[in-house]
């Protein structure tokens, strides 16, 4: 496996891209739907795009023929992690739900062709 500090600068590129878009966003826009909690939402999908890598990293060095379940799991365990989030937010904080939730489905969305694309080049040999 190689190491993970390739990846996490380019994780934290992302996320720091992302951050500065939903700032010029919640800025001009989407100033109204603002978030207090749209820095943690990044933090927690980071963490959670980085663990499945690593995951998924151990799987691919470790024994290929696996991958496929292994993806499979952690994609369906970083799914329901993300619902959970979702249930519980909902429970605290009703009047402000709908902003969330689409917060998390474009975060979701850029983490994971973020993590895809990472993954194609590295079960090719590119990275």
């Amino acid at each position: 496996m190689k190491t993970l500090f390739p990846y996490l600068l380019r994780l934290s590129g992302l996320t720091m891209a992302l951050a500065i878009i939903g700032a010029a966003l919640f800025l001009t826009v989407l100033k109204p739907w603002y978030l207090q909690v749209f820095p943690w939402m990044l933090g927690f999908m980071s963490l959670i795009t980085l663990t499945e890598h690593y995951i998924l990293s151990k799987s691919l060095a470790g024994r290929p023929n696996r991958f496929t379940q292994v993806f499979m799991g952690a994609s369906a365990l970083k799914l329901l992690l993300i619902l959970l989030v979702m249930v519980v937010y909902l429970l605290l904080r009703k009047e402000t739900v709908l902003p969330f939730v689409a917060g998390i489905f474009v975060l979701y969305f850029a983490f994971t062709w973020f993590e895809v694309r990472i993954l194609l080049k590295q079960v090719q040999g590119k990275v």
